[in-house]
């Protein structure tokens, strides 16, 4: 077996009692949480500020307390008591395919200041704070101009910190996704966290090749771009009869046809990936449908989406994937 070690090792012991109770900010469309639940994790709370993610979280978490609001500006004092502290502030002020830098990404990238704010009304008010943080980001968060300080902070009110660098097909996912995933221990040092390094799942298998509404490729009433005549020109010579393209309606950025025994590739929140099939000897055509990428991501098929398609790409292509905070919990209550 192939392990991943990803942290410096301390002394176990008993840490627990009873279930783990898991709140997550930043919460999406639930990812995180399925993951828990499978972790056999207790989800207590959740905050978004995305009227679609909080519905998402609503429909597949009955019981849960959810927070429709803004958690730059929440009040702290309101949250219930947690074990365990997970959530993803905002991505896109440091992701390298955000574009031009612009103002906004400045307000995005404070979003982590959150986890900071929340722990310091706790210990203001003489509450008891979280025994684990997990901090969710691209791996280009360990870049910001202030991360040092924002870590620094977390070791302030009393939180030992390690950074582990995980890839979603690891643990079984179709999603080529590297995520860092900071974790912080109170009043401990962070254990060694290990995981079996699975082999990525192939798009053959997330993907549902006699589903959904295909189109020929040739006498469409709007021609396909000439790149991706050159796609499906090259995936059918290379792959046969079934195989993914790099598609956007205005995109003129040169791509190739993907083999379909490798991943399907990241969800984005835009919808970029089409599907090539040849019926009868004549190729057709379609998008990637959101469950799909959902599926790809490791997301069970009964796991409610909106039924706006735009709403739930964002939902997905924003998600963690469940198996990564599944292993990544199960790992917490193993070691700790």
């Amino acid at each position: 077996m192939a392990f991943v070690e990803v942290s410096a090792s301390a002394r176990s012991g008993e840490f627990w009692e009873g279930m783990m109770r898991v709140g997550d900010s930043f919460a999406g469309g639930g990812g995180t949480l399925v993951g828990a639940v499978q972790a056999g994790c207790e989800p207590v709370w959740a905050g978004n500020h995305d009227a679609a993610a909080v519905e998402c979280l609503r429909r597949n978490f009955p019981g849960l307390r959810v927070d429709h609001a803004d958690l730059m500006n929440f009040d702290w004092t309101t949250l219930p008591d947690l074990d365990v502290w997970m959530g993803s502030p905002e991505c896109i002020g440091h992701t390298g395919a955000r574009g031009k830098e612009m103002p906004h990404h400045d307000a995005s990238r404070s979003t982590a200041w959150a986890f900071v704010q929340m722990l310091d009304v706790c210990r203001a008010i003489g509450r008891s704070l979280p025994r684990v943080l997990v901090v969710e980001n691209v791996p280009a968060f360990r870049s910001w101009i202030l991360y040092k300080r924002w870590r620094g902070c977390l070791r302030d009110l009393g939180y030992a910190i390690a950074e582990h660098v995980l890839e979603a097909g690891w643990f079984g996912c179709s999603a080529e996704r590297a995520r860092v995933i900071v974790v912080g221990v109170r009043g401990k040092r962070v254990p060694l966290l290990r995981w079996e390094k699975r082999p990525a799942v192939p798009a053959l298998d997330v993907i549902d090749w006699h589903g959904g509404t295909w189109n020929p490729v040739e006498g469409r009433a709007r021609e396909l771009a000439v790149d991706t005549h050159r796609q499906i020109a090259d995936g059918l010579a290379r792959f046969g009869d079934r195989f993914r393209i790099r598609y956007n309606g205005r995109e003129r950025r040169a791509g190739v046809a993907q083999d379909p025994r490798r991943p399907l590739g990241g969800p984005t929140t835009r919808d970029r990936f089409g599907l090539v099939r040849a019926f009868n000897g004549r190729p057709e055509f379609r998008m990637v449908a959101v469950r799909e990428y959902a599926r790809a991501m490791g997301f069970p098929d009964s796991h409610w989406l909106p039924e706006e398609k735009d709403a739930a790409l964002r939902i997905v292509g924003n998600a963690v994937a469940p198996p990564m905070a599944r292993a990544v919990l199960e790992q917490i209550q193993a070691k700790l």
